[in-house]
């Protein structure tokens, strides 16, 4: 799995970021193919390097059908199929405090009027400490900056505030 992230994140190697990050996780997967976080990886480079959705979303469901509650495969899922308000909110059982899942969460509480929700959702933000990741070694920062926002507090405080006011919760 470590060179798979380690291919992704050099970006300056077009081979190895298009290609190789794929092809080990594909090799890894056949070798342990109930492994969620493999499926997870898979299914998001696939989205985010080869913009294949259809195939990334057979792997996110995957990995959920593996543990159903992997966070980012259920938030990552969410975002691909639009409204899945049920998938973030698995997301936030387990991290509780990721600010991306919280943000996208009151977005589609307010496009369903559900102010109350909202306002919960995003003085969630406002207050609490966002939740960080550690378990993925060398992805962790990608991880915090891309996956659960806590890279990125200040922007999502702003925002979080701005949502306040517009729609005076």
């Amino acid at each position: 799995m470590q060179t798979a992230y380690i291919s992704f994140l050099n970006e300056r190697d077009d081979h190895s970021y298009f290609d190789v990050t794929i092809l080990t996780l594909e090799q890894f997967i056949t070798f342990y193919p109930h492994d969620s976080n493999a499926h997870f990886w898979l299914g998001y480079f696939r989205c985010v390097i080869q913009n294949n959705l259809t195939e990334a979303e057979k792997h996110l469901r995957c990995s959920l059908s593996i543990l159903p509650s992997q966070p980012y495969a259920n938030l990552v899922l969410s975002s691909l199929l639009g409204d899945s308000t049920q998938l973030l909110l698995r997301t936030l059982e387990v991290q509780p405090h990721n600010f991306r899942a919280l943000s996208e969460l009151a977005q589609l509480q307010i496009n369903k009027r559900d102010f109350r929700g909202a306002s919960k959702s995003v003085n969630t933000i406002i207050h609490a400490a966002p939740f960080v990741e550690t378990d993925y070694f060398i992805m962790n920062k990608y991880v915090n900056d891309v996956l659960n926002g806590s890279s990125h507090v200040s922007s999502y405080r702003e925002q979080a505030y701005n949502t306040l006011k517009q729609y005076n919760l």
